[in-house]
């Protein structure tokens, strides 16, 4: 069975329109059909944006295995830039840098804390 072939079939399966997947993953309808109708294998940058739609695993897709995808616990945070960076950073230090950022790290949170006690004291709100 083909890619295509078998993203047919995870189409049916999953009860998405086919004009509806081509907007998600940035393709118009008609290189999709084409893709879909010809049987062609679809440029592989497209694979993962087909996984998220569909909610499949790649391997599933590419070879019909069926492969849980990665179960994310209840207490994820999402992580911005800068927290990567910060705690990247944190990681790369020995132990006594590792206590000498933590250290900095709560006196800077008492240091807000107190300004914005302050401020609510005062009833400004900054």
């Amino acid at each position: 069975m083909t890619i295509a072939n078998r993203l047919n079939e995870l189409i049916a399966e999953k009860r998405i329109q086919k004009k509806q997947l081509a907007e998600r993953i940035g393709v118009a309808a008609s290189t999709l059909n084409t893709w879909l109708g010809r049987g062609e294998d679809f440029p592989a940058q497209y694979v993962i944006p087909i996984c998220r739609v569909l909610e499949i695993s790649a391997e599933r897709l590419l070879e019909g295995r069926d492969v849980p995808l990665p179960v994310i616990p209840e207490d994820y945070v999402q992580v911005s830039e800068d927290e990567r960076f910060l705690l990247d950073t944190l990681r790369s230090l020995d132990r006594e840098g590792v206590i000498v950022v933590t250290n900095k790290a709560v006196e800077e949170a008492r240091r807000v804390r107190a300004a914005q006690g302050n401020a609510l004291a005062d009833g400004r709100v900054g």
